[in-house]
């Protein structure tokens, strides 16, 4: 079904694309935690098209034969649980779908299944009497848990950790958030050492009305081991907010892209991005 839907998958994305902690907007993260005891769960849902290749030695992009079809398909349910009103835990189990086929003739490889899980505490450390701002410490631990044997492979058996700082700021209309994650990236099950990465994301709520806001939302990615690499997408978008439901989709778009060494030689032009939160408080 998410082969149908999306046309599956690729090279790894490190936990980069499907970490840090989010609760208000959709494609970058807040400093929001949920009160004790209380439970919430979310799932985000993402499909990407390759379209171009990065070559190192001509420091230049590539389009990808006309005939390849190179895709990736993800879908990542993730549980909370309050466990103080300042310390949230939750944990992510992403579910893969990678296909490539890289021209006429070359055959096609498809793989299907759950990731790597992701454990991923939340520290909130500042929050005004009023709530109106909060900081957040942001950590993720990486588990490789996904199939590393697989054509495409859907984990490249390393264990990640990262860890950031987030700021929201609730203002008479409008909420902005902005973080900043380095990502400590470990050795591969075939020994390369990957690329530690710098992401920073950064967040505004328009509210329209009846429960509805626009999102002007940015998430960028740069690393400089090995050869430099710097990815910004700038992610428009939509969401609806009930009494315990918040939905939203969000288009990320390519907006600047060099650079491969390490963690991904691939870049799409656009890709839609969902995510649906349910809490039960």
């Amino acid at each position: 079904m998410l082969r149908n839907a999306f046309r599956p998958v690729v090279l790894l994305m490190t936990i980069a694309l499907a970490s840090p902690l989010a609760a208000s907007p959709i494609v970058g993260v807040s400093a929001n935690t949920i009160p004790q005891g209380t439970f919430m769960v979310d799932v985000w849902a993402t499909g990407k098209s390759y379209t171009r290749s990065f070559i190192d030695g001509d420091d230049s992009w590539v389009d990808l034969p006309a005939d390849s079809d190179v895709s990736a398909a993800t879908v990542c349910p993730r549980i909370y649980y309050g466990v103080t009103d300042w310390l949230t835990m939750r944990v992510a189990f992403p579910i893969e779908d990678r296909f490539a086929k890289y021209g006429t003739g070359d055959g096609e490889d498809a793989n299907i299944g759950f990731g790597d899980i992701l454990v991923e505490p939340k520290f909130q450390f500042y929050r005004t009497t009023d709530g109106a701002t909060k900081a957040s410490i942001l950590t993720t631990l990486c588990l490789p848990t996904g199939d590393t044997d697989g054509k495409p492979a859907l984990s490249d058996g390393s264990t990640d950790v990262a860890v950031g700082v987030v700021v929201s700021r609730q203002m008479e209309r409008v909420a902005g958030h902005a973080a900043v994650i380095y990502c400590l990236n470990g050795e591969s099950e075939a020994g390369v050492d990957k690329k530690d990465m710098w992401i920073a994301t950064a967040s505004l709520e328009t509210p329209i009305g009846d429960g509805w806001s626009l999102l002007w939302e940015a998430k960028g990615y740069a690393g400089e081991t090995m050869s430099k690499y710097y990815r910004l997408y700038t992610c428009p978008g939509v969401c609806w907010k009930g009494e315990r439901v918040t939905a939203g989709l969000s288009a990320m778009i390519s907006t600047v892209a060099y650079g491969g060494g390490g963690i991904s030689w691939l870049d799409y032009e656009w890709a839609p991005y969902f995510k649906i939160y349910y809490r039960f408080f």
